[in-house]
């Protein structure tokens, strides 16, 4: 569903300007396990790689977290590799407005406010 994609537009802007933000003002503490050193150098990402278990409490501050935001981005996945795929409900159950950006419709399109197609890597630094 494709609704109003300027609104969309100044939603993520906004967003990611609250998010760069809060990067600058608190970029968090890195992992330092020896496999992450060699492949990141002293920072790892802050992600949960396939396969990997998520930290105890994770799933459940997301979902608060989730359920907190004004605007709840979809960016890049199938939208169907749980638990993360089951944040995009919490978001929309509490009034976020979801959008989703991905080269093909997926899963959530569906489940979204406006669904941006293209890819992430091109759309998203049109918003910077």
């Amino acid at each position: 569903k494709r609704q109003n994609p300027q609104a969309a537009w100044r939603y993520l802007a906004n967003a990611l300007h609250h998010l760069r933000r809060q990067l600058s003002e608190s970029p968090g503490a890195a992992a330092q396990d020896s496999a992450t050193l060699r492949l990141w150098g002293s920072r790892r990402p802050g992600v949960v790689w396939f396969g990997e278990p998520l930290p105890d409490g994770m799933i459940k501050e997301a979902e608060h977290a989730a359920a907190a935001a004004q605007v709840f981005l979809v960016v890049g996945t199938s939208a169907v590799v749980h638990p993360a795929a089951s944040l995009i409900p919490y978001a929309r159950q509490a009034g976020a407005k979801v959008i989703e950006i991905n080269i093909e419709p997926t899963a959530a399109t569906k489940l979204v406010d406006c669904a941006l197609q293209g890819p992430a890597g091109e759309l998203l630094p049109k918003l910077l």
